[in-house]
């Protein structure tokens, strides 16, 4: 026999169940005891729909250890199990849960990350962290199945279902281990269409860089190969006259140095600043990183 605990039902829920420990509560917003929630507050236009199994999981019980029989409220989150206490006391959870509500606070019900789009909470710090319709789905392992697409879109309409106009839009934020740990700050995702036209665009700039330097080096060796074989027109004492193959050689190099890849150095400055102004600033035309989707 399966052991099930029993459930702290309100008069105003209808509760469908069977033996092994499944449930459906229908009724008003409610996350834990019955004071609690928009239900448990008196509001109106809050009703709900929690389905879960495994109340009291990994250690159901059927009665307490005074074998009387065990009731326990929704356990949203991880708990000490009814019964025990401190660090030692075994944890409880419900298993898995889908939970709908017309009214409620769903960030605070599952002590979520704000992450960038922010919480519905009841201590908002943004203006429009009121309470919203929610759906939260919760259980050891989601998985999201289509068998020809699945799309994660947000700012479909232009109002919300407590009448406010919608006047932000907000994207998706995936957030691993809830932001708890170290290194896990959110950033923008990259957007691949401008993350091609940026890499595209950076190797333009490294080729004619390359080819500057190329020259240079080209006429260095010339050079190089120039003064080791050059002579001097000398008359008797005193300076030498100049080289006549090095004179004609350097003032040609100067006037390239000078004209053309002094000029290509610059241009790749200019070039170089151009990039970093169209791809990798915030607001960028053709920004690499989401306006509005954030991972960490």
């Amino acid at each position: 026999l399966d052991p099930v605990p029993d459930f702290r039902q309100a008069k105003t829920e209808k509760v469908i169940s069977n033996r092994y420990n499944s449930w459906i509560v229908l009724g008003r917003d409610r996350t834990d005891n019955l004071g609690s929630g928009f239900g448990g507050k008196g509001n109106t236009q809050c009703g709900a729909i929690d389905i879960v199994v495994g109340r009291m999981s990994p250690n159901p019980r059927a009665v307490d250890r005074k074998n009387k029989p065990m009731t326990v409220d929704p356990i949203f989150n991880t708990a000490r199990a009814p019964g025990t206490t401190g660090r030692a006391g075994s944890p409880a959870m419900d298993a898995a849960r889908i939970y709908l509500s017309q009214k409620t606070y769903v960030d605070q019900n599952f002590r979520l990350a704000p992450g960038r789009i922010g919480n519905n909470e009841e201590k908002p710090i943004q203006k429009d962290s009121n309470p919203r319709s929610a759906i939260a789905l919760k259980a050891d392992g989601v998985r999201v199945i289509a068998r020809e697409g699945i799309k994660l879109i947000t700012g479909v309409d232009g109002y919300n279902s407590q009448g406010g106009l919608m006047t932000a839009r907000k994207g998706v934020d995936i957030i691993a281990g809830n932001g708890q740990y170290k290194g896990s700050e959110l950033q923008p995702m990259i957007l691949g269409n401008n993350m091609v036209e940026c890499v595209n665009d950076l190797s333009e700039i490294l080729s004619e860089t390359v080819g500057a330097v190329q020259s240079i080096i080209k006429h260095i060796a010339i050079l190089e190969a120039a003064l080791g074989t050059h002579i001097h027109i000398t008359a008797g004492p005193g300076p030498t006259s100049p080289s006549p193959s090095l004179a004609v050689l350097c003032a040609t190099d100067v006037a390239k140095l000078a004209s053309i890849d002094t000029f290509s150095s610059a241009a790749g400055k200019w070039n170089i600043n151009k990039w970093r102004y169209q791809y990798t600033r915030a607001g960028a035309k053709k920004s690499i990183r989401s306006k509005y989707n954030n991972v960490n």
